[in-house]
């Protein structure tokens, strides 16, 4: 098996990353600011439903707000 050179695909992608703008920042941007929050995961035990209700609805809630490109 080859070595993983992290060094490399590092490189790589964050070159990629700064050519596509992928973490570029308009500090123009009219809108309000929004945030969204969620605990973070923990090692408390299994995967459960009340991992699921708590993700999901950071995700929806934050999907829609930048689908109607403003915070509601």
């Amino acid at each position: 098996m080859a070595e993983y050179d992290f060094r490399e695909v590092e490189e790589r992608w964050q070159r990629r990353w700064d050519e596509d703008g992928t973490y570029r920042v308009d500090l123009d941007d009219p809108r309000p600011p929004y945030y969204v929050l969620s605990m973070y995961p923990y090692p408390s035990g299994p995967a459960h439903q009340g991992h699921i209700r708590n993700y999901t609805s950071a995700t929806c809630s934050s999907g829609t707000a930048r689908c109607r490109a403003t915070p509601y």
